[in-house]
């Protein structure tokens, strides 16, 4: 899920700052506490008082004095910040009161009326990111999956999973590359992005077309307990063909197994069945949408090209998608859907790696169509 709020903050603090070494925040209430938090270690402008009515009972918030309105004294400062979300217009009122002729700056103007969570969240009415979305986007994201440290993590959550000949081949191909290539090694493949994203982004709700034996579910679950996730809430759709890939699909618990072998305590929903009959129902009353998609499912030209427009419209501002086997050998045409479907799509950062593995194409959603 990204972290909207505090980046939300750091772009309008320098874009409605500018030219402003020195400011004071107008309100001393656990909004300002908040705030001083995601400010405090920026550049200038620097935070130099609070201003607050309740200045006697308040003394310092952050290290920070908290002085009456009518008590700046020699306190210089550049402008005024209001810092609330619930009492904006009226704390803008009082500020300009106090302060006439000042300067005095909102943070949220052009926001439909607070309070916000701060959770995360994106308040209705946000139909953009405002700016790149910081660690994640996706050349952030793809460092992290090319990056030696990730495939020696998914080396370790694989060992701890039932064994799999078409994993372990894999992993043993991690581990006598990083050997013999040290850190300068970069590899790429579905696994990894989805170990990066999460690790960076933490998203909540996960869900993933295409589970067979887990692995994919695992590398996500690895990367959000890694960065340290609050809440992950996966949902997997999967008709469990029996032998697919060479090894058995052993449904619904098997892969419940499988993640309570590396530690997952949560539930996981299972959608059972073609996705092609599921998915359209199960999206149109998941309303919140997803932070995290996985298309890894139905192969075929037609049926990878319904499960990929399916989803698109369920994925949330900020969160990614991943579409496996771009350049998989019995499925070339996988890379010709990928690029129908997204090429001239407005509002998609898109990434492709048709040489590693059997290739990954992911995408990251700032804007609303």
């Amino acid at each position: 899920m990204l972290n909207f709020w505090p980046f939300y903050i750091r772009e309008v603090w320098r874009a409605r700052l500018q030219g402003c070494n020195r400011i004071a925040l107008f309100g001393a209430g656990e909004h300002t506490r908040w705030l001083l938090g995601i400010v405090q270690n920026l550049a200038p402008p620097e935070v130099v008082a609070l201003f607050d009515d309740a200045a006697d009972r308040i003394r310092e918030i952050r290290g920070v004095a908290v002085l009456p309105p009518g008590g700046a004294g020699d306190v210089e400062f550049d402008a005024v910040v209001v810092s609330s979300d619930a009492q904006e217009e009226k704390l803008l009122a009082r500020a300009r009161e106090c302060f006439p002729g000042r300067r005095v700056v909102r943070l949220y103007e052009g926001l439909p009326p607070g309070p916000y969570d701060k959770q995360g969240e994106l308040p209705a009415g946000i139909d953009t990111l405002p700016g790149p979305a910081e660690t994640v986007n996706l050349e952030t994201v793809v460092q992290v999956a090319g990056a030696v440290e990730t495939k020696q993590r998914l080396i370790e959550v694989f060992h701890r999973m039932e064994p799999d000949p078409y994993v372990r081949r894999i992993t043993d191909g991690y581990a006598r590359a990083i050997s013999r290539f040290g850190p300068a090694w970069r590899y790429v493949d579905l696994w990894c992005v989805l170990y990066a994203y999460a690790r960076l982004a933490r998203p909540v709700r996960y869900l993933e077309v295409g589970t067979r034996r887990g692995h994919s579910l695992a590398a996500a679950w690895a990367g959000w307990a890694d960065g340290g996730g609050r809440e992950f809430a996966p949902v997997c759709c999967d008709c469990w063909v029996t032998g697919y890939a060479g090894t058995e699909n052993g449904g619904p618990t098997f892969v419940t197994g499988q993640m309570k072998r590396l530690g997952f305590e949560g539930s996981i929903e299972f959608l059972s069945g073609s996705s092609h009959e599921l998915l359209p129902g199960f999206l149109r009353s998941s309303a919140a949408g997803f932070d995290l998609i996985t298309v890894d499912g139905d192969h075929s030209r037609e049926g990878a090209r319904a499960d990929l427009l399916e989803v698109l419209g369920s994925l949330r501002l900020g969160g990614m998608l991943a579409f496996d086997d771009i350049n998989h050998p019995q499925h070339g045409y996988l890379g010709q859907v990928w690029r129908e479907s997204m090429t001239g799509r407005c509002g998609w950062e898109t990434y492709e790696n048709p040489r590693d593995a059997t290739g990954i194409a992911a995408a990251i959603r700032y804007r609303r169509a």
